[in-house]
């Protein structure tokens, strides 16, 4: 797309240089056979050239506020590929980014379109969050503090290299629901992932006074109930 957008900028300079050698070599010669260039050249530099523009997919590489409403569980790849462009990293069935506003993954299911939609906060993400579906407060802004009665489903998750608090919701009419997972993600390496304030819990029991005042660095929306993972590693430092 970058490529078709400066062979048209070339088109139009050129077009335009064009117009302006035979324009004035129409001025000198009124006679001469330099008017309709000039037309044609002006023609193919402007109106033909904005025209096939307008008719462009456009790519946007700055996170939308509503992305996790931009992109939504069984959005087809193309739409995702027009929103935030060709993936960084791709594994098998997952799309992953890496921007500076935030890390995105994508989970896509047998039909090729999004089973999952994650999102996780970097250093650099804007004050004013991500919102979430169904939710009055943004990714950003959120705790576990947030959820009240919910808290009784929070659980911590570790591995060799991370360590984790998770809530499961659902949300939205019957039949027809959303699976939501919040997370606040702790890896050995946090690298660009957005910090969050995990306590050391003793044989992995949480203490809820504790977990209440935990940020939540990561979100995933899915129309699946299957557990959910961010990849830590696409946090790393790129050196």
């Amino acid at each position: 797309m970058h490529i078709l957008n400066r062979s048209l900028f070339y088109i139009e300079c050129l077009s335009i240089a064009i117009a302006l050698v035979f324009g004035v070599l129409w001025i000198k010669n009124p006679n001469g056979p330099y008017e309709p260039i000039t037309f044609i050249s002006i023609l193919v530099g402007s109106t033909l050239v904005e025209l096939i523009r307008r008719h462009l997919p456009t790519i946007n590489i700055n996170m939308p506020y509503n992305i996790l409403e931009t992109i939504e569980p069984n959005s087809p790849k193309e739409r995702v590929k027009e929103i935030l462009g060709v993936p960084h990293r791709i594994s098998d069935k997952i799309w992953q980014y890496r921007f500076k506003e935030a890390l995105i993954e994508i989970t896509f299911n047998e039909n090729s379109a999004v089973k999952t939609i994650a999102l996780a906060l970097t250093t650099d993400s804007p004050k004013q969050g991500f919102s979430i579906p169904m939710f009055d407060k943004p990714l950003g802004h959120i705790s576990f503090g947030d959820f009240g009665r919910e808290l009784t489903n929070i659980r911590y998750r570790t591995s060799l290299r991370t360590s984790e608090l998770l809530l499961e919701t659902r949300v939205g009419p019957s039949g027809t629901w959303l699976n939501i997972t919040f997370g606040a993600l702790s890896p050995l390496t946090p690298g660009v992932l957005a910090e969050t304030n995990i306590p050391n819990f003793k044989n992995n029991k949480i203490i809820l006074s504790e977990a209440v005042k935990v940020h939540i660095n990561w979100v995933a929306v899915s129309g699946s109930s299957d557990e959910e993972w961010f990849d830590w590693s696409l946090a790393i430092k790129l050196t």
